[in-house]
């Protein structure tokens, strides 16, 4: 006599000494398959969107003020949501363009920000942190007195040579 019902299945039911349920050979085949996967995936995700073709040479003519500085204190000053609110307090040693009135000599402030998320959103580049006695050209904004903001993200900065 047949028995009814549904068919017996082929995979196998029985633990497998370890008081697991043995895998199909499909199912131990597909995991390894999909490291590649995951791992272009972990690597594209933090990728970060270019600004588009003449937008940085566009903003850094734009910039009200692009001075050659030096680093003198760089402070830390607060963290929201994984980005780092950083103050440098340089001194001018040259101006090449100046709406505000920017003089040599002069001490000013510069705002920045410093990403710290591990997974950055997509977005232009994210500005270096800045160390004390670094010297270079800034493109800036000018917000008030002897005060500054960046003017083209992770672009604003050009170290001397």
């Amino acid at each position: 006599m047949l028995a009814r019902g549904r068919p017996k299945s082929t995979r196998s039911s029985q633990p497998d000494g370890h008081g697991r349920r043995s895998k199909s050979p499909r199912q131990r085949v597909l995991a390894p398959s999909c490291l590649p996967l995951l791992a272009f995936l972990t690597l594209a995700l933090p990728a970060v969107a270019a600004l588009s073709p003449g937008t940085v040479e566009k903003l850094k003519a734009a910039a009200s003020d692009v001075l050659k500085v030096e680093i003198l204190r760089v402070r830390e000053v607060g963290k929201s949501n994984g980005v780092m609110e950083v103050i440098y307090e340089s001194r001018i040693r040259e101006v090449r363009r100046s709406r505000s009135g920017a003089v040599a000599g002069r001490s000013v402030e510069i705002e920045s920000y410093h990403d710290t998320r591990r997974i950055r959103p997509p977005g232009p580049k994210a500005p270096p942190v800045l160390s004390r006695g670094w010297k270079g050209t800034i493109y800036l904004d000018h917000k008030a007195k002897d005060r500054y903001r960046i003017a083209v993200y992770g672009h604003s900065f050009d170290a001397d040579k």
